[in-house]
């Protein structure tokens, strides 16, 4: 397994309050690749340890894309 860290989403695509739109949150993505298959966990990226075990969303290799590649 391998574990690849990716930078907090950037700042100006996130929602703005102040105009009515939904909470801005700041999210963080880690994927590890396994023999077979990578997963991909988002989380809150102020995420404390016990919220983790809690807040989060994974997903298998074929259910997510590369953002950069789908530009």
């Amino acid at each position: 397994m391998s574990r690849i860290e990716r930078p907090p989403l950037d700042a100006s695509r996130r929602r703005d309050p102040a105009r009515g739109d939904h909470d801005a949150l700041e999210l963080d993505a880690r994927i590890e690749r396994y023999d077979d298959e990578e997963l991909c966990t988002i989380h809150p990226a102020d995420a404390d340890d016990d919220t983790l075990v809690t807040t989060w969303l994974s997903a298998r290799d074929d259910a997510f894309v590369d953002l950069d590649e789908m530009r």
